[in-house]
């Protein structure tokens, strides 16, 4: 027995090494939560294998986005006389096992279900599942020029890196899985089983018929990009990050497979924290995501006319949620605050906050970007982490991470420069390059040409240093060069300005940028 288990241990250790250790798994899986949770205009459940917390090579991202406007009911009689929602009762008659039509109750439809989703059979109106999925591919394929395709039940993009399914949510379970709720998880596998499988060889017999088809040439594991090099495996740890180092990539990885900005739900979040959490690393987790929500939670708010007093107290709790904010990374929440004191017009503020941030923008910060192509830790990075490793993980986030800024669709709080970019969409770019432009700003308001011309050269070096990253995300690299076309044209240089914004508008592809707008009220004005 002894060489089976030795087999089983190294099997272990090198799934360890290839997925991640069982506190990665929790990091990633907590990440997910906190995602989902935090995600509160569009109910979303992160699924498959990212959502466990397995980041296997190849896989795509599932999401399964919730369909909040319809609720699912097994019998008529569970149907609520008072219901906001639109009821779809469960008729599994003349349906594959496992399958079910979804009728539509008389009297009980909605504008929301238009007739084209609709269905009529011997026994009334059912919901028809490919329409309702076109319907949603037709908007989605519009705002997300990305998603190209329908992939059995779900909307795909192009390169297959994420699926996304719509589903519709039932409260109650339902009588076929009464028996699923209620079954004994102590009867199977049975200790008698156990023992023939055992006795009768069948883990040696396993193990034999992997080492024989290997030598036949046969690859067991060809078939998955996770497993394939398995065979060449040494047994050899080679973990060279500490615990805070990996836990680190993990949330950088989270990023980078499409979990990109958690909405202003932050009582949910808070509620969440101090319910659930019962360890240090998910509290970190959770502080981080909470963090990051106050960041997005004030960008709504409007400081209305009134008394100097009502105006006080509003600029108060706008600055306070952006101070909480600031403990997400090293960077990105000085951002926020210094384009805050930007739009009320305290430039001097606003340069000093946004220099501070400036000195913190160092070669070893870790960027938590929403890019599918993150490269991995360089060497500087895994040494600062070490360094601190015997911190928390909010500790080594704070100190050695630096996110994209995120303005939020309609910010208040993003340059007024910059409005016309936030006006249906949401607006990331870079910080560094984003300070460099608020100090231009700034420094164009209090008439300092001298530091004007310093901050464009700074722009100028941010742009060039972003292209040579070509995993950078190109939508943040046109909002540069935006910036860049801005800054120009406010310095009197329109032709260099149209030349900047003529590049960013043949990088943005899809449209998804001011690039075009710009650059055609500059030739209207010529």
């Amino acid at each position: 027995m002894s060489r089976p288990r030795d087999d089983s241990l190294q099997f272990y250790e090198y799934l360890c090494q290839k997925i991640g250790s069982e506190e990665d798994v929790k990091a990633r899986r907590i990440t997910s939560i906190v995602c989902d949770i935090g995600n509160g205009r569009s109910k979303q459940i992160r699924s498959g294998s990212s959502g466990e917390g397995l980041n296997l090579k190849g896989s795509d991202v599932d999401l399964m986005m919730i369909y909040s406007k319809c609720v699912v009911y097994e019998y008529y009689s569970e149907i609520p006389v008072q219901n906001k929602k639109i009821p779809l009762v469960m008729d599994p008659e003349d349906t594959q096992p496992c399958f079910t039509k979804l009728r539509i109750v008389r009297g009980r439809s909605s504008s929301y279900l238009g007739e084209i989703v609709l269905h009529a059979d011997h026994k009334g109106v059912v919901l028809s599942s490919k329409m309702f999925k076109q319907i949603k591919f037709d908007f989605y394929s519009k705002i997300i020029p990305n998603i190209t395709k329908i992939h059995g039940p779900c909307l795909s993009d192009t390169l297959d890196l994420f699926d996304i399914a719509y589903c519709l949510k039932c409260d109650k379970w339902i009588s076929q899985s009464e028996a699923w709720i209620k079954r004994s998880r102590e009867k199977w596998p049975s200790s008698d089983l156990i023992s023939k499988i055992i006795s009768c060889g069948v883990l040696n017999r396993m193990c034999n018929l992997l080492k024989i088809s290997y030598q036949q040439g046969i690859r067991c594991f060809s078939a998955t990009k996770t497993l394939m090099d398995y065979p060449k495996y040494s047994g050899e740890i080679n973990q060279p990050l500490c615990c805070n180092a990996r836990l680190v990539n993990e949330i950088n990885h989270a990023f980078s497979c499409g979990i990109y900005a958690v909405e202003e739900n932050i009582y949910m979040l808070l509620s969440t924290l101090l319910n659930y959490s019962r360890s240090g690393m998910s509290r970190d987790i959770f502080t981080f995501f909470v963090s990051r929500a106050h960041q997005i939670a004030p960008q709504c708010s409007q400081i209305h006319q009134g008394s100097n007093k009502q105006k006080y107290l509003k600029l108060k709790n706008i600055i306070s949620h952006l101070l909480i904010g600031v403990h997400t990374d090293a960077v990105s929440g000085w951002m926020m605050l210094a384009s805050f004191f930007y739009e009320t017009k305290n430039y001097l503020a606003s340069l000093s906050i946004l220099n501070h941030g400036l000195l913190k923008c160092t070669d070893e910060k870790v960027q938590l970007e929403p890019s599918m192509f993150q490269g991995s830790l360089n060497f500087n990075q895994i040494y600062a982490l070490n360094m601190i490793k015997n911190e928390t993980l909010m500790t080594s986030l704070k100190t050695l991470t630096m996110n994209l800024l995120f303005f939020a669709a309609r910010s208040l709080i993003i340059p007024t420069e910059l409005q016309l970019d936030v006006q249906k969409k949401s607006y990331w770019i870079h910080p560094k390059p984003f300070a460099h432009f608020l100090g231009f700003l700034c420094c164009y308001h209090l008439k300092d040409s001298a530091s004007c011309n310093h901050f464009i050269r700074q722009l100028f070096h941010d742009a060039d240093t972003i292209f040579t990253k070509q995993e950078s995300d190109s939508v943040c690299k046109c909002h540069i060069l935006i910036c860049i076309g801005i800054a120009m044209h406010m310095f009197g240089e329109t032709s260099r300005a149209k030349g900047w914004l003529h590049i960013a508008s043949v990088l943005d592809k899809y449209n998804l940028t001011s690039a075009k707008i710009r650059l055609s009220k500059i030739n209207l004005h010529d």
